[in-house]
């Protein structure tokens, strides 16, 4: 995407407002706050027929939303349609973490590869976000005060299985125990919007 000051980001799903001040941060002249009904939006919209021209947003942020898509084909199509073409959507999704808030659709990473196609994206890349230990620590446990050390423990343990038995079974053992994934997808250049 173009440099920050000349760029347009649409933060999807805003909440309380705290991707907008960290894009505004990073120097995103314009950051547009959507949320279906948060305190930080700006504009309230449904992700599912999102109130913007096609191709109006340089980049998309997203976190910790697209588990409360009621349908996230649709939510999909909807980012690509609003994403310039070359546009890059950036966003994270629950996977075992706790059921909260309305959440209906918990992601793995074969998934976001599936609605990342279906829409028209290339997937970028793909990264876990919470580990097995904190997710377990704050919504199995219900012990918050438990991150701390949980994570410090999941450090631990991800480098004794590097040490035991590679790089490459390290990273998959942290993908399927995974609390939550983030991922990169980007609009193709040449891409029109065909939804």
């Amino acid at each position: 995407p173009s440099r920050p000051a000349e760029s347009v980001a649409l933060d999807l799903g805003c909440g309380s407002g705290g991707n907008t001040r960290y894009l505004r941060e990073k120097g995103y002249a314009c950051v547009v706050p959507v949320d279906f009904g948060a305190t930080g939006a700006e504009y309230l919209a449904d992700v599912h027929r999102l109130p913007f021209t096609d191709s109006a947003f340089d980049v998309v942020i997203s976190t910790a939303t697209i588990e409360h898509f009621h349908n996230p084909f649709l939510a999909f199509d909807e980012v690509f349609r609003v994403l310039k073409p070359g546009g890059r959507f950036i966003a994270s999704v629950s996977f075992w973490e706790a059921w909260h808030g309305g959440s209906c659709f918990h992601i793995t990473p074969g998934g976001i590869r599936v609605l990342c196609q279906h829409a028209g994206f290339d997937l970028r890349d793909v990264w876990v976000g919470w580990g097995f230990m904190p997710s377990m620590a704050v919504h199995a446990l219900e012990r918050p005060g438990l991150r701390g050390l949980a994570y410090r423990l999941q450090r631990l343990y991800d480098r004794w299985i590097v040490r035991r038995l590679g790089e490459q079974e390290a990273k998959r053992r942290r993908f399927i125990a995974a609390g939550s994934f983030g991922f990169c997808a980007d609009k193709p250049p040449a891409a029109a919007t065909p939804h």
